[in-house]
């Protein structure tokens, strides 16, 4: 296979691995503190979407799964924000950026 293909399904293995991670922790915060049922259309189709977008780039080689990452993150991130927890929020864009940080690497180097 060429290294470029390798690369991408890395990224999409990793990034998928990330989302699952960020969407249990915040199913969990949201079953804990707020109602659930009231996001659980939310959380269902973003999980569809992402492996939507994962099934596509595999399919036609491009990296348009990264922007539906990040957009679910938004998602979350924007929840937190209106819900008004701070520490949650910073705890959530520092783990995002360490996200954003792998998947950069592995985008730019040449020895996996």
């Amino acid at each position: 296979m060429n290294e470029q293909v390798l690369r991408l399904i890395l990224m999409i293995c990793i990034c998928i691995t990330f989302l699952a991670f960020e969407e249990m922790n915040f199913y969990d915060y949201l079953s804990r503190n707020i109602d659930g049922k009231k996001f659980n259309k939310i959380m269902s189709i973003s999980v569809i979407l992402t492996f939507i977008s994962s099934l596509y780039s595999i399919w036609n080689l491009n990296y348009i799964f990264i922007y539906v990452f990040e957009l679910i993150m938004l998602k979350t991130l924007i929840i937190l924000l209106i819900k008004k927890e701070w520490k949650r929020a910073i705890y959530f864009s520092i783990r995002n950026a360490i996200y954003v940080f792998v998947l950069y690497e592995i985008y730019i180097t040449k020895y996996l």
